[in-house]
């Protein structure tokens, strides 16, 4: 196949550099020049290559296939008409060149073939071809074939499918015979329809051939390259023969050879089996054998002396095995019997042999032993216990965790008792049953004692039941007690409330009186004696709000804030209150604060309060000398500071004995004290509970005669509150009221007259027109007639309170956004939630300061007039 391949190749080859040369020239010709046979004859003249190509000539024909030009001209072809040759005729209706069938030639009388493509115009249409000739008479490039020598008798030839003619042959008394016709060779007929490869056939003269053929694509011939059988095989047939010679030597020498080392090697494996046999004859353990030689035979010994020494070391694992199961079994206080599947016993340990009465190993071993019989266990009746009831035979087949409990007689002295028994089975490494294995142990004392318990649980549990009913009436006493102690604790608040209410109102009115009395003008000696009525309502006020902040506490609505706080400025305003007491007593306030991260976040008010009190009490007890107002950081984690605020002074010093009641309520140092600086004993007990609150504690450091320094301490975290939108402060609010909303009209209601009066006088010397009402139906009916610019609302009134009246003006579009201030006695922070839940914009407590109304009226009059 790789000759005819070859060949093939080259065929194809130099046919196509034919066809590429003839492309070449007809790309030059024009429609210009076809109508010019001269030109086209002196093209043919010009191209010295084609001579080489077509040793028979060239031509070009017309597009109606008559030669126009011809070369050489003469050769005497020019007028053939060429248009019904088949290869000239696809050129010019079809536009492809080709290859030509061979023929003989019409002028030569040789055979020939073309070569043949088409002329296009710029247009792509066929205006004529051009065409080249091939004389086999002559030498050319096909002599390859001609000339080629295959074997001694082989054939190279060059065949033509279309024609079935030879085109070349190396005999060259075969170039242009024909095939056999379709049907004679199948194997050639195969070849004429395309196929390529090896077959064998007969050829012509009779003769086995062996042919291998290959396409040459651009002609559509073959080349097909044959062999006698005979000539192709005969070397294979030789090297058979010697082969099948050599064969039977070396089989005969392999055959000796084998026998000889078999022999050999079988002398010792022979030698091994007898020792082997003499070794398993005895009773002795097996012992090493020699190894001889390090061959097969030595290995498969040395393999046998590791076997030896691994059955010893599995001996002694088995041995040790069973010396530790029996001491496991025999430091066992339960009695362990292991039987195999069929029932028998193998194996017991000492608790067995004694916990059936047996007086040695030996005997009950020999019991057992006598047919591999079962122990006879009896029923109280003295029958045997039937072995169906018990669990041996359910263990064997694979169920666990069997337990069996009776009550039996011993066979030796009658005695009842009652065993326990269990039944398990035993397993093999491959979960297959091998035996099982059964634990038994006396309960009778255990069940004695179990009984003895229930009997006692019975008396325990009556005797429990009895407890649990005298439980059950001390709960319902106590329930009954914590609702009637729940009961007066509300009845307690709701009294402190109601009597901070009731002190209040009628102080708000004692408040205002002395104000309207003080700003008419009046004598220097009635204004001092107005100062002391202004000093007792607040020493008055200020007791109402510790005892409404010790009710808070006890009733748990008391509730501390987080808003920013800065330690600096409540050490200055606790100065700033203090400093005209502290002055008029000769006494220096300093303030000594450590510096402190920030910022921080906590409850100020309720520090400043804390500190204050403090503060008085220093004020009050020191007749001279200095209170210092002093802050440090305890401790610092991160997210929280720990802070202390210390009030020291140089007054007249503490009695150890006494400072553990400071801090009750209501408590003080002794009577005497409570006579001579007066007080309520309130403050330091409200400081510590606002300490705890905030996470601190409180307490005091006092020596009589020296001093006292008392402290609390305060947990505050790290962190910035949300910014808080507060309204510019007014300096002189009366002067805006009276300048800037003169003749605003105000709605006060109040149902106590003297209140009205007092805060009516007040706004209405700042030029405000009031209106007064004294119920909230009043009011209502009132604010229909006239559009308040304001109103100032009590809570507590008859037939409509002050939070019906701001829910009904809410409902109206009239009042939707007209400020209502709360002013009222109730001071707790509900009831500050209470107003503002029902519509109003802001709470002033009785009794006021008129700054603080005049404050308060600038602010919402401002803020409703933008």
């Amino acid at each position: 196949m790789g000759v005819a391949s070859s060949i093939a190749r080259d065929v194809n080859e130099e046919l196509t550099v034919r066809l590429e040369a003839l492309d070449k020239v007809a790309s030059t010709v024009t429609p210009a020049m076809m109508d010019d046979p001269h030109q086209l004859q002196k093209l043919l003249d010009q191209r010295l290559i084609f001579p080489t190509l077509f040793n028979a000539g060239s031509y070009i024909v017309g597009r109606d296939g008559i030669i126009i030009a011809d070369y050489p001209r003469s050769a005497g072809r020019l007028g053939l008409d060429l248009h019904d040759k088949p290869t000239v005729g696809r050129a010019l209706r079809e536009g492809k060149g080709g290859v030509s069938q061979p023929l003989i030639g019409p002028i030569l009388k040789k055979p020939v073939f073309s070569l043949i493509t088409p002329i296009f115009d710029s247009q792509g249409k066929v205006i004529g071809a051009i065409g080249g000739i091939v004389n086999l008479g002559l030498p050319t490039f096909l002599d390859q074939v001609s000339e080629a020598i295959y074997g001694k008798t082989g054939e190279v030839l060059l065949v033509s499918p279309q024609s079935r003619t030879i085109v070349t042959s190396s005999k060259k008394e075969r170039i242009f015979e024909r095939l056999p016709a379709r049907g004679v060779s199948p194997a050639i007929d195969r070849y004429i329809a395309g196929d390529e490869g090896y077959s064998v056939l007969m050829n012509p003269l009779g003769v086995e051939v062996l042919v291998a053929v290959k396409r040459v694509p651009i002609a559509g011939w073959y080349v097909a390259v044959t062999l006698p059988t005979v000539e192709a095989f005969a070397p294979v047939a030789t090297m058979q023969r010697h082969m099948l010679g050599g064969t039977l030597l070396l089989t005969l020498f392999a055959t000796c050879l084998t026998w000889w080392a078999m022999r050999r090697q079988l002398t010792p494996l022979v030698s091994t089996a007898q020792k082997l046999n003499a070794m398993a004859a005895s009773a002795e353990a097996p012992q090493h054998l020699p190894v001889v030689r390090n061959d097969e035979v030595g290995t498969l010994i040395a393999g046998f002396n590791r076997l030896v020494d691994a059955l010893a070391e599995r001996e002694q694992l088995v041995v040790e095995a069973k010396t530790t199961l029996e001491a496991a079994l025999s430091s066992m206080n339960e009695a362990v019997l292991i039987v195999d599947t069929e029932g028998r016993h193998i194996h017991f340990n000492d608790a067995f042999v004694s916990f059936f009465r047996f007086n040695q190993r030996e005997e009950c071993f020999a019991s057992l032993a006598d047919a591999y019989r079962n122990i006879e266990i009896f029923l109280p009746t003295g029958e045997p216990v039937p072995q169906e009831e018990w669990g041996t035979a359910r263990a064997l087949h694979g169920e666990s965790a069997i337990n069996v409990e009776r009550t039996l007689r011993r066979r030796d002295t009658g005695e009842i008792w009652i065993g326990s028994f269990n039944f398990a089975p035993i397993r093999d490494p491959n979960n297959s049953i091998i035996g099982a294995v059964i634990t038994a142990r006396d309960i009778t004392e255990a069940k004695a004692a179990e009984q003895a318990i229930k009997e006692l649980n019975t008396t325990l549990e009556a005797r429990i039941g009895e407890r649990t009913a005298d439980l059950e009436i001390s709960n319902r006493s106590l329930v009954i007690a914590k609702q009637q102690a729940e009961a007066a604790n509300r009845a307690k608040s709701a009294f402190i409330a109601n009597m901070s209410h009731e002190i209040r109102t009628p102080l708000n009115a004692i408040n205002g009186m002395a104000q309207l009395i003080r700003r008419s003008g009046v004598a220097p000696q009635q204004l001092a004696r107005l100062e002391k009525i202004d000093i007792a309502s607040q020493h008055l006020l200020e007791l109402i709000n510790d005892i409404l902040d010790i009710s808070k506490i006890e009733a748990g609505k008391f509730a501390i804030e987080a808003i920013n706080v800065n330690v600096q400025s409540i050490t200055a305003n606790v100065r700033s209150i203090l400093a005209e007491r502290a002055q008029a007593k000769n006494i220096k306030l300093v303030i000594d604060n450590a510096p402190l991260p920030g910022p921080l976040l906590g409850d100020p008010a309720r520090l400043q309060q804390g500190l204050l009190n403090y503060a008085t009490n220093a004020i009050k007890f020191t007749a001279a000398g200095t209170v210092t107002l002093r802050t440090r950081m305890l401790a610092n984690d991160g997210d929280s500071v720990l802070l202390r605020f210390e009030v020291e002074d140089t007054g007249i010093g503490i009695p150890a004995e006494t400072i553990p009641r400071l801090f009750q309520a209501f408590e003080q140092a002794d009577n005497s004290t409570t006579r001579q600086y007066g007080g309520t004993g309130l403050g330091l007990a409200i400081t510590r509970k606002l300490a705890k609150f905030m996470g601190g504690e409180a307490g005091v450091e006092s020596t009589v005669g020296v001093g006292s320094t008392f402290w609390f301490s305060a947990r505050l975290n790290v962190g910035l509150a949300k910014a808080e939108v507060k309204p510019l402060a007014v300096a002189d609010p009366e002067s805006v009221l009276r300048n800037e909303y003169a003749g605003f009209s105000v709605l006060i209601v109040d149902d106590e007259p003297i209140n009205r009066e007092v805060a009516q006088e007040l706004l209405e010397d700042t030029g405000l027109l009031i209106d007064t009402a004294e119920n909230g139906a009043e009011a209502i009916a009132k604010a229909w007639e006239t559009n308040y610019a304001l109103i100032l609302m009590d809570m507590q009134m008859p037939e409509i309170d002050g939070l019906e009246a701001t829910r009904q003006l809410r409902a109206s579009p009239a009042y939707r956004r007209t400020p209502i201030i709360a002013m009222t006695a109730n001071a707790y922070a509900e009831d500050r939630e209470r107003c503002f839940a029902a519509g109003m914009n802001d709470f002033l407590s009785k009794p006021f300061d008129p700054d603080r109304l005049y404050a308060i009226l600038v602010k919402w009059l401002s803020q409703n007039n933008a």
